[in-house]
Order: structure tokens, then sequence, then C-alpha cells
């Protein structure tokens, strides 16, 4: 049965408001007003507004959480004033960005709390909260004090890495993304409980291992494709419990041994060869319909021991969640992304420990909060922006818990007749911008899409982190062209430390010294790309939110699966075919 929302019973002139615009939905066809869209609305849709006392929203619901997702941070740091001293500090706010920014210290030691409130319940609710996000400073890296000799954005409990992105226990890493626990790696992302590895995504458990995805348990292995506890294998696609693979050929120990002696991925011609041939061997590689693990009465994507999830797209250990993408151990929520270790949230993002939270951004072990953003440990608040510890709040000013109700009652009713209650923040919220957002780096905005969200855009180059320091910015960009072929042949005075141009992205990127001892000692090839180019790639490797209907390459049985970025012809086959496939095979 569905529970309204405790707070909701002391709101009573909203209730009946609210109750008569609930009452007369009716399942069906909506239009999506910023894309266009349709989408059918279904009674268990419905469902979800009741339980929150929230209005449906008028965009479809995979434009939510494309929207969301935007405002996640992404893979990039830049050059940004400090709020109050104007000296150039790390963060992930771009320079030109109206967002402030205080380094982490200082902002834990800060209290935003205002005296009184220039809310007027007679104007547009988000022109005003956008004033007040402006006029309070953000977080500069989200370092939370547990991570020590780090440089990176929203991570914990890190040590000596260098360009971590949303991340937990990084040990001596180089540009790791959404990673846990993993380390002496470079260029990983989606990669857990690994160590010495090198250009992988989603993969769990492995050890030294370079250029794999969708793999787990595996050894001293290159070029690896849903692969499961093998070794010693070089270019392997579906193969369980392996040894001396080479390009799907079972080799004995000595042939096997005999070839790898003879490629040095150090040398930049040679790794190219072997990335064409890895990418020609996947044309005939077997995809699951999904890469669902021990879930029940669900649908979606990447779902780990995940119970009645519809819709969703990676979950671990979440239950009873609707239309949401990313969570680990969340529950009953709906619309929401990038959340954990809570419950009861709505059209929200980036929420970890709490519940009872709606339209909310970054606001952690948080209860019953509404329109907040960068909020710590606070109940009962109503459109406040990095406030920790508080009660009673609006608009960043104290009320008294009478007083509180009150006013909330009537913001909510003025707000939902102007059509405004119910609807998320747009992307001139998001304080990294929504090209510069985990969004963007999962599946990219196309031009239209920026435009229709409204984001504001923002100059690449323009403070643009290149190295450790900004000491490098002003010397003159290397051209790839000019890097030798072999590792070897590197002059480390020469290339080390210095900017060097992307050409694609137009943008200088620098190996740094710590980063080339890897190559050398893993005897990988001298990097030409940018990271972020190198991080996308790897992220774009996973299957997306989403869905794609086709039938089974295998039998033709019409299956559901999920769109991927980077390899658009696949072989994909249903539940039954993929592990008959698996057991004939080996």
């Amino acid at each position: 049965m569905w529970i309204i929302l405790q707070n909701m019973s002391k709101t009573p002139n909203y209730d009946k408001k609210i109750k008569t615009i609930l009452d007369q939905l009716i399942p069906g066809e909506r239009t999506c007003a910023l894309t266009s869209e349709t989408w059918n609305m279904t009674d268990e849709e419905i469902g979800w507004y009741k339980r929150f006392n929230v209005p449906p929203s008028k965009l479809h619901p995979r434009a939510r959480l494309r929207l969301l997702l935007g405002f996640a941070s992404g893979l990039v740091l830049w050059w940004k004033p400090h709020f109050k001293t104007g000296k150039p500090i790390l963060s992930f706010v771009h320079p030109d960005s109206p967002f402030q920014v205080l380094p982490d210290k200082e902002w834990m030691s800060e209290d935003f709390l205002r005296q009184e409130s220039s809310l007027d319940p007679i104007k547009p609710f988000f022109e005003q909260m956008l004033g007040l996000v402006h006029g309070v400073p953000v977080s500069a890296c989200r370092d939370d004090g547990s991570n020590k000799d780090c440089i990176g954005v929203d991570y914990i409990s890190s040590e000596d890495s260098y360009m971590v992105f949303s991340l937990c226990g990084a040990k001596r890493c180089f540009y790791p993304a959404l990673a846990l626990f993993s380390e002496d790696c470079v260029d990983v992302t989606n990669t857990k409980n690994s160590q010495r590895c090198y250009q992988t995504n989603r993969v769990n458990n492995m050890f030294r291992c370079a250029f794999s995805f969708e793999c787990r348990d595996c050894i001293n292995s290159s070029f690896l494709f849903d692969c499961r506890n093998c070794e010693n294998c070089f270019g392997a696609t579906n193969a369980r419990n392996k040894k001396y693979v080479f390009f799907n050929q079972q080799l004995t120990r000595e042939e096997y041994e005999k070839k790898i002696s003879e490629i040095d991925l150090s040398c930049q011609s040679v790794l190219l060869k072997h990335q064409k041939k890895f990418q020609d061997l996947m044309k005939t590689a077997v995809w699951p319909e999904n890469f669902n693990i021990g879930s029940s009465e669900s649908s979606g994507e990447y779902l780990e021991e995940s119970t009645r999830c519809k819709e969703c797209y990676w979950h671990g250990k979440s239950t009873d969640m609707f239309h949401c993408w990313i969570s680990e151990e969340h529950r009953d929520s709906a619309f929401v992304a990038w959340v954990g270790w809570g419950s009861d949230a709505y059209y929200t993002c980036d929420v970890v420990g709490g519940s009872q939270l709606r339209f909310c951004f970054r606001c952690w072990r948080c209860l019953n909060l509404e329109y907040c953003l960068d909020c710590y440990d606070c109940e009962n608040c109503f459109a406040c922006v990095g406030l920790r510890k508080k009660r009673f709040c609006i608009f960043n000013v104290q009320y008294s818990e009478e007083e509180y109700w009150q006013r909330v009652d009537e913001l909510k009713c003025v707000m939902l007749e102007r059509g405004e209650y119910g609807e998320y923040f747009s992307a001139a919220f998001s304080e990294n911008g929504l090209e510069y957002s985990m969004g963007d780096a999962f599946f990219g905005y196309s031009e239209a899409e920026l435009t229709r969200y409204q984001a504001p855009r923002f100059d690449p180059k323009r403070g643009a982190v290149i190295g450790p320091s900004g000491a490098i910015a002003d010397l003159p960009s290397i051209d790839v062209k000019n890097i030798p072929d072999r590792l070897s042949e590197i002059d480390e005075k020469t290339f080390v430390g210095k900017p060097i141009l992307d050409p694609i992205l137009n943008r200088p990127f620098s190996v740094v010294s710590g980063e080339m001892a890897f190559y050398k000692n893993q005897k990988m090839a001298f990097p030409r790309e940018h990271f972020l180019r190198r991080l996308k790639a790897l992220i774009r490797t996973s299957n997306s939110p989403e869905p794609e209907v086709k039938p089974c390459a295998n039998c033709q049985k019409e299956t559901v699966s999920y769109r991927n970025p980077s390899f658009g012809e696949r072989r994909v086959f249903c539940k039954d075919c993929y592990l008959r496939f698996l057991e004939e095979n080996n």
C-alpha cells in the first residue's frame, strides 16, 4: 500500500490542492514538454506520484534522468578563483561559471545561514533560487577530509592518487573514475577491487589486466570481454576458466609465451594494430540481453542483487526503485540518479544516507528536504543551499517549527499553482555544467539537447588543468606526431610534465612522472590522447540505460537489450541462448 510521507499532513492547504490533481490522473499517453517524445503513463507511475504526494512532471522519464545525471560532477578540473581572495584554486566548477567556490576545509568551517529571507512567494521561485545558489559558495573539490595526497573531485578514503573522479579507496592511481578499492591503476572506470590494471571498464577483482571490460577474477591478461576466472589470456571473448588463449585460440603454455614475447605494447604502432584486431574479434563476441546478476522482478541493465527495480540502470542491492539510474543499497524511490544507502527519494540526484528527499541535489544524511542543494545532516528544510546540521530552514533562514510548516504550505501552494512545484531545477543550477558532467561522460549531450535544457556553455580551454601546477600552462604544446613510437625512445625531460596537444579535443594534457613510471613498469605505450577522451571512451564501452527491442541473434526471440555507444553492431543473445553458448564453448 502506498503511504503518504509523514510531513505532508503538516501542509493541509497543499494536500487539498494536490489531492484534486492526483485524483484526476488517468493512465495514457503523455508528451514531453522538452523533447516532444511520448510515453505511456501507467497506473504504476501514477502510484509513485501518489506515494510522494507530488504532481507528475511534464518531462519524459528519460529526459528527467538525463537532466539529473547532468548535475553529477564529471571528469574535469579547472583553475577557479577563490570566492574571497581571488587566488586560483582547483575546482570542478568552471572559472567562468557564476557559481563561487571555497577550498573544502574552508567551506566546511562556514555557516551560510542568513538573518532575513528575501524569498517572495509571489515572484517566480526558480529565478529567486538561482540567485541564492550563486550567492552561496560551493565546496571546490568535495574532499570530505578522509583523503591523503590526492587531486580530484568527489573522492573518499583515497591516497597518493592523481585526477580521481567519483570514487572510494583508490591508492596510487592515475585517472580512475567510478572506481572502488583499487590500487596502482591507470585509466580505469567502473573498476572494483583491482590492482595494476590499465584501460579497464566494468571489471572486478582483476590483477595486471589491460584493455578489458565486463570481466571478473582475471590475472595477467589483455584485450578481454565478458571473461571470468581467466589467466594469461590475450584477446578473449566470453571465456570462462581459461589459460593461454590468444585471440580466442587455445594454445599451449609454450606457444602462448612465445607469441606474447613477440608483442611490445609499449610501441604505439604495435598497440594500435592489436586494438584493431581486438575490435575485429568483438564482432564475433556474444552479448547477453543484459548483464543483470541475482535480481528478481526487475527490468533494466546492470542490476545486481536487486528486487522490484523497474526500468532501472546500474543498481546494487536496491529494492523497489522506479526509473532510477545508479544506486547502491537504496530503496523505495522514483526518478532518482546517483543515490545510495537511503530511501524514499523522488526526482533527486546525488544523495547518500538520507530519506524523504524531493527535488534535491547533493544532500547527504538528510531527512525530509525539498528543493535543497549541497546540504549535509539537515532535517526539515525547504529551498536551502550549503547548510549543515540545520532544521526548519527556508531559503537559508531559520524558523520555528510552527512557522516553518506554515510557510512551506504557502510556498508549495503558490508553486503548484504556477506549475513550478513538481519540476526539477533547470540545467543552469548544475554546478559543473551539463557539458562537463557525469551525464556527458556516460552518453553525451547534443547541442540541441543542451539548448533545450537551458544549459550554459563554457570555454573548455579557459582555466584548464594541464598538470599538478599551473606552471606549465604557458609552455608551447607538443604535437603528438612528434612523440616517438616506442616508449623506450621517449626522453622524459622533453615529454614528461610538458603540455601535449590532443588534436581531437584541441586541448593540452600532460603525463606526470608517476604515470610515466607505470607505463615503463607495465610496458604500455605513451598516451596520445587527453585523459578526458580516454576515460569517456572507456565508460562508453558499457551498455547505456537506453532500451532497444531486437531479435535474439540465435533463436530470433524478441528481447529487450540496452544500446551500447561503442559497439553498434552486436550479436545479442537471449538469456537461454547466451547460457547455452557459454556452456558449449567453455
